[in-house]
């Protein structure tokens, strides 16, 4: 999911925290981000970029990708994923709320 201008403040401010977290498991267990993603199973040549992309909050990982990172880490969803802020569980403005599951 690529990460917007439009999005909200709570929203970067969660995908900074994600970004910190996950770089901060990837140092602690000593892993370059090619390496963290090698062991995720990603090719050689994306493997760097798309570490480096969620580190710096260019993209974030879908549920998929946490659950890889987290096996090749030795790590859970809970110590790379923030609280989710509040505001994410209202509708967005123009939304039908019986839509958002």
């Amino acid at each position: 999911m690529k990460i917007r201008d439009s999005i909200t403040p709570a929203e970067l401010d969660f995908s900074r925290r994600f970004a910190e977290n996950l770089r901060r498991e990837r140092q602690a267990a000593g892993l370059s981000q090619q390496a963290l993603g090698l062991l995720m199973g990603l090719s050689e040549k994306t493997a760097q970029r798309t570490v480096l992309k969620w580190e710096h909050c260019e993209r974030m990982p879908t549920a998929f990708y946490v659950r890889l990172i987290c096996n090749a880490l030795g790590c859970t969803p809970g110590d790379l994923i923030p609280d989710i802020p509040p505001t994410w569980n209202e509708p967005r403005k123009g939304t039908n709320s019986d839509e958002i599951a």
